[in-house]
């Protein structure tokens, strides 16, 4: 069937259209810095997936794939990893342009609150593979942020501002995929507790995923002079 194969152009056909206007936010202009992003983003995420695939920490039904695999995952899922974070950045985009960075000032706090959490679920959940694997992950990611690109002072306020804005879609996208269910869990392998039919690790996985395309994607913003700041921050508050 082509139900996650129709997922996968649904979530990205729109955002990716709406790339070639020029006066909302002219996403085409990103490209460069997004595709490299999402390239690092794909490489990493998808030797994850490989690895727990094979390790049957999650499996993938045949009755909503087309039925061609690569890397004993199903071609749908390659595409997932490039087509929902396009989406989710061309969102990112939107905010940035027309929406006030209103959590910059509590973007430290947030991430040293989220800090405490991983820890503690890693505390509590050693022994579960994927609740610990993406809590560990995200944890470190967070800590590199915080200690040494010290990016609650440009970008990780607006980056948790689209994060809640982008879980609209994602409850979404990842509703229909473990619902039907596309997606299907061992569950010697997480802590059991869903959001709907969402396991709570894929919130966790997917702020590690997002984060970690951030990471490079506004790194190379910089380098390209692309960097977008609300237009109620004066350039010299930026450090």
């Amino acid at each position: 069937m082509l139900t996650y194969l129709l997922i996968d152009f649904f979530s990205f056909i729109f955002p990716f259209l709406f790339s070639f206007e020029t006066k909302m936010v002219n996403f085409r202009k990103y490209w460069k810095p997004l595709v490299f992003a999402l390239l690092i983003q794909y490489v990493f995420m998808i030797s994850w997936d490989h690895l727990f695939t094979v390790m049957n920490v999650w499996s993938f039904s045949k009755d909503y794939t087309i039925g061609f695999d690569v890397w004993e995952m199903p071609i749908e899922e390659h595409i997932f990893f490039l087509a929902i974070p396009y989406s989710c950045f061309f969102i990112y985009e939107i905010l940035n342009k027309y929406v006030k960075d209103y959590l910059k000032s509590f973007s430290l706090v947030i991430s040293l609150l989220l800090v405490a959490v991983f820890v503690l679920i890693i505390w509590n959940y050693y022994d579960k593979l994927y609740t610990a694997t993406a809590s560990l992950l995200s944890l470190y990611l967070l800590l590199n942020h915080i200690l040494v690109f010290r990016s609650h002072k440009r970008y990780l306020g607006r980056f948790y501002m689209a994060y809640l804005v982008v879980l609209i879609p994602f409850f979404i996208v990842n509703g229909l995929l473990t619902s039907l269910p596309v997606v299907m869990y061992n569950a010697t392998s997480n802590i059991g507790i869903r959001i709907w039919t969402i396991p709570i690790e894929d919130f966790i996985y997917n702020f590690f995923m997002l984060l970690l395309i951030a990471t490079v994607y506004e790194s190379l913003k910089k380098k390209f002079g692309l960097s977008q700041y609300p237009k109620d921050l004066k350039k010299e508050e930026v450090v």
